[in-house]
């Protein structure tokens, strides 16, 4: 029994002598393993026990990968501007992205947080192990724009954040198709809620061209007769597809038609629709 336990105990200090083995020198240790849907987990821990982060993997992570991982988290956690609620490392074959989700983003007293409700990206590409940052901005509500570049230090992201917010035109790009797409949706919307007020106004105007039809169409002793939209509405369309015809030409075509008005209220449709007195 006891030669089991001594062979368990060898083995799983093999397996987690492994992770622990490259974490060392770094500052940070591994607290503890699991997993996640398909991946490994590691929760990391730095020596002062005050800041840790996960770290999600397939394959086994490097010395380079980790030292990589160690240097960005202790950068981050030495940020005065963007104290973290909570730090993820996701280890892939090209790359190592980074999800931070701080409790603030506040810069010169002003909490910039609400632009960022998805929290800031970071990745590190394997062919030259640079950081970079590549974060959408809600801007506008339902319009979003791209902040991204090579993370150089806090104070430089800082600027980057405040100038997307204050400038968001100097970060809009022709290649930024995200940013194009949603404004171009924006515009397209815009664009039928004035079609639809024109396509309104026109209804409008109409009405009213027809009341003053109507309002003119008296008698000898000033009584009104009205004139039916739909009356007005085919003398108007027939007028348009053949503007050169008089009057005359049109009470005569009307009448060929079944359309009851008289030569009076062609006169009067066409002087309020068409400008024209003859």
């Amino acid at each position: 029994m006891k030669v089991k336990i001594i062979a368990f105990l060898s083995v799983f200090c093999l397996a987690t002598g492994g992770f622990a083995s490259v974490w060392e020198n770094t500052g940070f240790s591994v607290q503890s393993e699991g997993t996640e849907e398909d991946k490994k987990t590691l929760v990391i821990q730095d020596e002062s026990g005050a800041n840790s982060f996960k770290v999600l993997y397939v394959a086994e992570i490097t010395a380079k990968q980790a030292k990589k991982i160690a240097d960005v988290a202790a950068e981050f956690f030495g940020w005065k501007s963007f104290p973290i609620s909570q730090l993820r490392f996701l280890v892939n074959d090209k790359s190592i992205e980074v999800v931070l989700i701080p409790q603030k983003i506040e810069i010169d007293s002003v909490d910039y947080m609400s632009y960022f409700p998805s929290g800031l990206f970071f990745y590190v590409d394997f062919n030259d192990y640079i950081l970079r940052y590549d974060f959408r901005m809600n801007y506008k509500g339902n319009l979003f724009l791209r902040v991204k570049g090579i993370y150089v230090n806090e104070q430089e992201l800082r600027k980057q954040i405040t100038g997307a917010v204050q400038n968001p035109k100097a970060f809009i790009k022709t290649g930024d198709i995200e940013y194009l797409a949603n404004k171009l949706e924006d515009l397209e919307a815009k664009l039928a809620m004035m079609s639809y007020e024109m396509n309104e106004l026109k209804v409008e105007n109409f009405k009213y061209k027809c009341a003053m039809v109507t309002l003119q169409n008296r008698g000898f002793f000033m009584e009104v007769y009205p004139v039916s939209i739909e009356n007005i509405a085919k003398v108007v369309d027939f007028k348009k597809a053949n503007p050169a015809m008089s009057k005359d030409a049109i009470v005569k075509e009307m009448e060929k038609q079944g359309v009851k008005v008289s030569g009076n209220e062609v006169f009067l449709i066409l002087s309020i629709f068409f400008n024209e007195h003859k």
